[in-house]
């Protein structure tokens, strides 16, 4: 799903729980039992559209060490 640039900027945080109803209109009979919304690869180039992001909650989904490490060299904060 795309959020155009001009909205990008003013995400400050994202809330990953699958309770959200992104999920249910993206794939509409999925159960929460499988890894298909799990981040494991972002690259800088997605994450840098995102230039105010400070918090990302990270309860639910679990992230890539790659990932982790990536949220932190660019001062996001991962919220357990």
């Amino acid at each position: 799903m795309e959020i155009p640039k001009e909205y990008a900027q003013n995400v400050e945080s994202l809330f990953f729980d699958g309770g959200n109803d992104i999920y249910a209109q993206l794939i509409p009979l999925w159960d929460g039992e499988d890894d298909q919304f799990d981040l494991e690869n972002v690259s800088e180039k997605e994450l840098s559209q995102f230039s105010n992001l400070k918090t990302i909650d990270g309860t639910i989904f679990p992230f890539s060490k790659e990932v982790r490490d990536l949220f932190e060299s660019k001062g996001i904060g991962i919220e357990e």
